[in-house]
């Protein structure tokens, strides 16, 4: 688990993390850029509630709660 939260962290997302934990909290900082292919894994839960993000397709594993910009959600 790593919960990142309310941090004021900035930056874009990485395109192909290496490793993502199960559990995912990034919610209310200020990241921004497209979920990878690697953090939509089934397996993964993450949290990017109020964030600049966008991922390609829905996907009930992420909390995108408040994003300024979202694709087909």
């Amino acid at each position: 688990m790593g919960d990142l939260s309310f941090n004021r962290l900035k930056g874009d997302l990485p395109s192909n993390p290496q490793h993502v934990p199960e559990f995912t909290f990034l919610g209310g900082n200020m990241l921004s850029g497209t979920v990878s292919g690697s953090m939509l894994d089934g397996e993964k839960n993450i949290d990017l509630s109020y964030n600049n993000v966008t991922w390609p397709c829905q996907n009930e594993n992420i909390n995108g709660y408040g994003c300024s910009s979202q694709t087909t959600f």
